[in-house]
């Protein structure tokens, strides 16, 4: 008998496609492009050989490591749970196969491409080697760190999607998890440390922190690139670090073997559990049997696609739930630190943290509606009732304004809020902080309508609710960034205005200006040409016909 045979099978069918051989050439060749950009632009790179060594080292590097642990989720996330759904998980179970078999064999299949990607990289990662101020020992550290953590990323999606069944769930879980490991143990280690107070137990943030990727990355970074020869310790404790994110990823694969055989079928257990503790959840869901009437009566004369989306409470409670938490935990920082708490750097870092998730879940609601109904066929059964494409477009952008309109209200509030915590502690740089919440209040607002229509766009035509998720926050928030920083870093290589002896307060607008124009231009631009495809090509996505007429896909 072949020994793992879904892995060999797996490997086999991947190895066969395109994915395979141009993932290691795209790969390549951006981190080649980047390397040049970086070495045009990065300061001191004909004065300074081994600054600029260091310098384009340890971006390519990180950025490398951020790609890796939001790529390997993104892969695994949805691998075991579309399974289920699907009812095919049980067909394997029939035969002599195990849960490990499966497992690997469906970490073999998604890991593949990424790991090509990866490890395409490495050889341009070695290119700094040239200029000096790299060592051997830090190019194998960061290669062993990489590879490590893009093997956390993917082990972390296979263990939640083996408890999960709901793709938006699996998604959402494993991001989550990965978050909750690579920043909210070390932050957790932080705070258990300042309560813990004795002088003797200073090693519990040390502690938690070891098991989190980033720390680990920052560990290499700090003592192996930047530092090379300053002694051991550091060095010592980069790989005890390494040690426990590999050891904590076969933990979940491991995990994720052992669950998976006791979770793709529901056993009469489950359902009379199901019918316990948990099957007042619909029925809280969906509000009694007289708000139900109501909420049908009102929004069904307003349009039939926004009762589907509004009538679950769940959904319509998530922004409120998010803005409580936010408040809950700032001012329980408010009553631990008092006016230490008041600065500048905890009101930006809340007024961004909030928008920044409050965005993601307008994008994810945005984007489930069309995923979930156009592959379960309700899109096509609504297109044949008297509801037009325009009219159930029309709907679901009525309800995600029913959703998160009140809450951005409060989103907005709750950032002049925090505008007038800082305000003090801002002193003589209180115009640039108004400055700087003020735009960011404008362009979260324009953020939110463009991820609205770019969500259900997405929705609609991506193969995988994941895939329009990613996409979707990618275009809107990701590529502005990027752009922003990439345009900023040129102009001052080029030195496009000179030696200008402009004051800061000029350059603080001039930055907000230009970061704020790129943001909005890309708003625009990704409003009208969503509105324009799901004008024109609506019915053909919905019933598929757009992809069997031979259309290029997005």
């Amino acid at each position: 008998m072949t020994l793992l045979p879904i892995v060999e099978r797996e490997l086999r069918v991947a190895a066969r496609r395109r994915a395979a051989y141009w993932s290691r050439v795209g790969a390549c060749l951006a981190a080649l492009a980047l390397l040049a950009w970086l070495a045009w632009v990065a300061p001191g790179t004909f004065f300074d050989p081994q600054k600029s060594g260091r310098v384009l080292f340890t971006v390519l590097s990180a950025l490398t490591f951020t790609v890796g642990l939001g790529v390997g989720g993104s892969l695994t996330a949805d691998c075991l749970s579309s399974e289920k759904r699907e009812g095919t998980l049980g067909l394997l179970f029939l035969t002599d196969l195990r849960g490990f078999d499966v497992v690997l064999g469906k970490l073999a299949a998604t890991s593949l491409v990424a790991s090509y990607a990866m490890l395409a990289m490495l050889p341009v990662l070695a290119l700094p080697l040239l200029l000096g101020g790299i060592t051997q020992a830090a190019l194998i550290g960061t290669a062993v760190g990489l590879m490590n953590t893009l093997f956390f990323s993917l082990t972390a999606g296979l263990v939640v999607s083996a408890i999960s069944r709901d793709e938006r769930r699996a998604t959402s879980g494993t991001a989550a998890l990965i978050l909750g490991v690579t920043l909210g143990l070390p932050l957790l280690g932080v705070l258990a440390e300042e309560l813990a107070g004795s002088p003797g137990r200073r090693g519990i943030s040390e502690l938690l922190a070891l098991p989190s990727p980033a720390y680990g990355f920052m560990l290499g970074m700090d003592r192996l690139v930047n530092a090379p020869g300053t002694g051991g310790p550091s060095a010592a404790k980069f790989w005890t670090s390494q040690v426990w994110v590999h050891a904590l990823s076969w933990l979940f694969l491991l995990l994720a073997c052992a669950i998976l055989p006791r979770t793709w079928h529901e056993t009469g257990a489950t359902r009379r559990e199901a019918a316990g503790w948990r099957g007042g959840w619909p029925a809280w869901a969906l509000g009694g049997e007289a708000a139900r009437l109501e909420a049908r009566r009102h929004l069904l004369a307003i349009n039939p696609v926004t009762w589907l989306t509004n009538r679950h409470r769940a959904r319509v409670l998530a922004p409120w739930v998010l803005l409580g938490g936010g408040a809950g935990l700032w001012f329980a920082g408010a009553a631990w630190l008092r006016v230490d708490w008041h600065t500048t750097v905890v009101a930006l870092l809340f007024g961004f943290g909030l928008q920044a998730l409050f965005k993601y879940q307008v994008a994810a609601e945005a984007c489930r509606r069309f995923a979930e109904d156009r592959r379960s066929g309700a899109l096509e059964l609504l297109l044949s009732t008297p509801l037009t494409a325009r009219e159930i477009v029309h709907g679901q952008m009525l309800a995600l304004a029913r959703i998160f309109a009140g809450p951005l209200a409060v989103l907005l509030v709750a950032d002049a809020l925090l505008l007038g915590s800082a305000w003090r502690d801002a002193g003589g740089e209180a115009s640039e902080l108004a400055w700087v919440f003020g735009v960011s209040m404008g362009v979260t607002v324009l953020d939110c309508v463009a991820l609205g229509w770019l969500g259900m766009w997405k929705g609609l035509r991506a193969r995988s609710y994941g895939s329009a998720l990613g996409q979707t926050v990618g275009w809107v928030q990701v590529f502005p960034w990027a752009a922003w920083i990439l345009g900023m870093f040129t102009v001052a290589a080029l030195e496009v205005f000179g030696s200008s002896t402009n004051s800061e307060d000029s350059a603080v607008v001039a930055l907000l200006s230009t970061w704020a124009f790129v943001n909005v231009a890309t708003d625009v631009v990704v409003i009208v040409w969503a509105q324009a495809r799901l004008a024109n090509r609506f019915t053909a996505e919905a019933t598929g016909l757009g992809r069997r007429g031979g259309k290029g896909k997005e």
